[in-house]
């Protein structure tokens, strides 16, 4: 054999390890949403859960989150998970850490979305020019 054909077989094993994973839905990875500090908030991207700046943004900030807002480990996942974070029992189910989020921060942040996920196109036109004009954002 030699060593195109391993490479080959190797690649589709790991096709096959990869649908199987897409296949078993019982996957617990962390959530990340993007969201952006509203004008008068007085608070800094580390004041929120796991939050972070978005490079050299005072006001755009990220966080990786698990349901409940717990902190991934890297995934939200009891037991060993494999490195897809899938084939263990998830701690609480994260399609809600979004809705969540935002209620709990409603009043404090704005334009909160899940990476991946599209926005809308009044969001995505939104610019920091724009944003510096804005007194008051609903």
């Amino acid at each position: 054999m030699n060593i195109s054909t391993a490479i080959l077989i190797f690649l589709a094993q790991l096709q096959l390890i990869f649908l199987q994973v897409i296949q078993a839905n019982s996957c617990c990875s962390s959530t990340v949403l993007h969201f952006h500090l509203k004008p008068t908030n007085k608070k800094s991207c580390s004041d929120y859960p796991q939050g972070a700046r978005v490079h050299f943004s005072k006001t755009f900030c990220f966080t990786k989150l698990c349901g409940s807002f717990k902190k991934p480990t890297p995934c939200c996942g009891v037991h060993s998970c494999n490195i897809f974070c899938c084939n263990c029992n998830c701690w609480d189910r994260n399609y809600r850490v979004l809705v969540d989020f935002r209620t709990r921060y409603w009043d404090e942040i704005y334009n909160v979305y899940q990476r991946g996920h599209t926005r809308s196109p009044e969001d995505a036109n939104l610019n920091y020019a724009e944003l510096s004009n804005i007194t008051d954002i609903n």
